[in-house]
């Protein structure tokens, strides 16, 4: 997976994910760092979407960046309930705010 890689590219901590995620650090850095065999569904659609980019990249399943899809975002935020304010915050706070899709 492309967690450690994305957080730090876009200079984000893991208490800036945790938060975002609604997971204590511990679990977050076991999934970043490959000690875990299984991450929820949620969790990566949850990343994916903060850092606007597909399952498939996110996973290191290719490395063609396409970004998340937009036609799901809607659905996505209601779904998985996320925190579209934590979202924009650390889009805008942080290097992220070049591709932010959140106004």
């Amino acid at each position: 997976m492309k967690l450690k890689y994305l957080r730090t590219k876009y200079e984000l901590s893991q208490l800036d994910l945790v938060e975002y995620l609604e997971m204590d650090q511990k679990t977050y850095h076991n999934i970043e760092n490959g000690l875990t065999r299984r991450c929820r569904k949620d969790t990566l659609i949850k990343l994916a979407f903060l850092y606007d980019v597909s399952l498939d990249y996110l996973l290191g399943i290719t490395n063609e960046k396409k970004h998340f899809p937009k036609d799901k975002y809607q659905q996505v935020i209601k779904e998985y309930n996320i925190n579209q304010y934590l979202v924009k915050k650390l889009r805008t706070e942080k290097t992220l705010k070049e591709k932010s899709p959140i106004t």
